[in-house]
């Protein structure tokens, strides 16, 4: 039965982060970069009381139809009625006050991880955004993912569309992805189930894809690497669909489905990682029909695969060349443990008529982002002591018609050992301002909470979770930064930094 509930009132829970820089400073900054001046950014301060990590997962959502958005945040170890922690998604609401708290959702569920990841898409066809919640823990570990949407302009209902759909322990909703993957005009998504368990394999992992109707209603079916022309072969351990992205690949105007399988096993190695690309296809949807198989062992693709890569630990689709015709999806996949660039690296295959192609491949790390105190006055720069690529976001942030790349930076907390007393590594969002010739093209920069906040600044999670969306004046998207660890979500908007954060003009 759907869970009525009622829009809530909360104070509100914004406020400018402000920290003072040297006017010289401020001058000497290079023009082509997006820097705080001086140093501002919104952000929201968590408005629940418990220990929890506000901002584990953001989205951005028209959910209430009114054609502005909505900032949505989870926070996977909330406490919202007592007892064992469960998880609770809040949606903000941007006001004359700020934004503020409008809806909360959360479950009756010890130990759910209810908003561990978010997605979006209006199911059910009324013209106002609908939100996908992952709750991977629910029913010890089997997992689900619910769906919170509007029946009337204030009153809204959370349904779980899948409920413990794997094995015990499978995780059902530790990833989203949202696409049209058999061309009927009506919304899917498919989610991840990573520890599912089946044919004496343990923890292989498989996909479930939910097929819709448009009425919010979902015919439901599994994929996984034993599915009739899936390469490969499932192994115990691999992890099969810790990651899914939609995008069309290979041209036909119908979406297709990239699915991360991170500690598989090739070339000899061990959890070096691996991804698939299913096709779908008009009429019947996804399969194992011309199934790509892809790995740093491929012919022509860069990089060399090294034991606990997990190569496909993290996707983004997105025209990252910017085809004026409007082509085929590109994919970024994040190698946050990849042996051969000691810090992580991203991987971004270009999409074809054939599907992804090696052909102009390019493989970026940390070293492409190199720190200027000047132009970039408390950032950070990716080390080995990072993991960059953990998460990706593809977003258009304004300089050129190309996809923008959002890369998350976990940072990284050392052992301390008297009397040295190692610092901390931040996390950070990295931004490769893409053009038709390289996603790197444009620009590059790193933001950290070193810029924004001091409990930020030594965050190590800081960027585990990214959104974007037009929430300002501006025509391109707008910048959302996870914080959990410091238990904030920041805003980096538009009208709040020198020469627009979009950077230059759409060229």
């Amino acid at each position: 039965m759907p869970t009525a509930l009622t829009k809530t009132s909360k104070p509100f829970v914004w406020r400018v982060v402000h920290r003072a820089i040297p006017l010289t400073l401020a001058l000497m900054a290079g023009a082509t970069y997006a820097d705080p001046e001086p140093d501002l950014a919104l952000a929201i301060v968590s408005p629940n009381d418990g220990a929890g990590a506000f901002g584990t997962s953001v989205a951005m959502l028209d959910f209430d139809g009114d054609g502005k958005l909505e900032l949505a945040a989870g926070d996977i170890s909330e406490n919202p009625k007592g007892g064992s922690a469960r998880g609770i998604v809040q949606i903000f609401r941007r006001t004359a006050f700020g934004w503020q708290a409008s809806w909360s959702y959360d479950l009756q569920n010890a130990s759910a991880r209810f908003g561990a990841v978010l997605a979006v898409g209006d199911f059910d066809e009324d013209g106002r955004d609908d939100l996908l919640v992952g709750a991977p823990g629910l029913n010890t570990g089997g997992g689900g993912v619910y769906l919170i949407r509007h029946t009337a302009p204030d009153n809204t209902i959370m349904t779980a569309v899948i409920a413990n759909g794997g094995p015990s322990g499978g995780e059902c909703g530790s990833s989203l992805a949202v696409g049209d993957f058999n061309d009927d005009d009506h919304l899917d998504f498919a989610t991840g189930c990573p520890l599912a368990s089946f044919d004496s394999f343990v923890s292989v992992g498989w996909v479930e894809r939910a097929y819709g109707n448009g009425g919010g209603a979902f015919d439901f079916g599994f994929l996984s690497q034993q599915t009739a022309g899936v390469g490969g072969g499932a192994e115990t351990g691999d992890g099969f669909g810790a990651s899914v992205a939609a995008g069309d690949f290979n041209c036909d105007h119908v979406d297709d489905l990239a699915i991360g399988v991170p500690f598989e096993d090739v070339d000899a190695g061990m959890e070096t990682g691996a991804l698939h690309i299913l096709l779908g296809a008009m009429g019947t949807g996804l399969s194992g029909t011309g199934s790509q198989l892809w790995h740093q062992g491929v012919a022509d693709v860069p990089g060399v695969s090294g034991d606990g890569d997990h190569f496909g630990a993290a996707l983004a689709a997105a025209d990252f060349d910017g085809s004026l015709l409007g082509g085929c999806d590109d994919l970024a996949i994040g190698i946050p443990d990849d042996a051969e660039n000691e810090g992580g690296a991203v991987l971004v295959l270009s999409g074809g008529a054939a599907g992804l192609t090696a052909t102009g491949a390019e493989l970026i790390t940390g070293l492409n982002f190199p720190q200027d105190e000047v132009a970039h006055p408390g950032a950070q720069t990716p080390s080995n002591n990072h993991r960059f690529g953990v998460t990706l976001l593809a977003a258009a942030l304004g300089r050129g018609r190309a996809a923008d790349l959002v890369i998350g930076v976990e940072g990284w907390t050392p052992v301390s050992v008297p009397p040295i007393e190692i610092p901390p590594q931040p996390g950070m969002a990295c931004i490769a301002y893409a053009t038709s010739a390289s996603v790197l093209g444009n620009g590059q920069q790193c933001i950290s909470g070193g810029q924004f906040d001091a409990a930020a600044a030594i965050d190590v999670h800081f960027g585990l979770a990214l959104a974007a969306g037009p929430i300002d004046s501006a025509p391109d998207d707008d910048l959302v930064i996870g914080s959990p660890g410091s238990k904030q979500v920041f805003i980096l908007e538009n009208a709040l930094f020198r020469n627009d954060f979009e950077g230059n003009a759409d060229q």
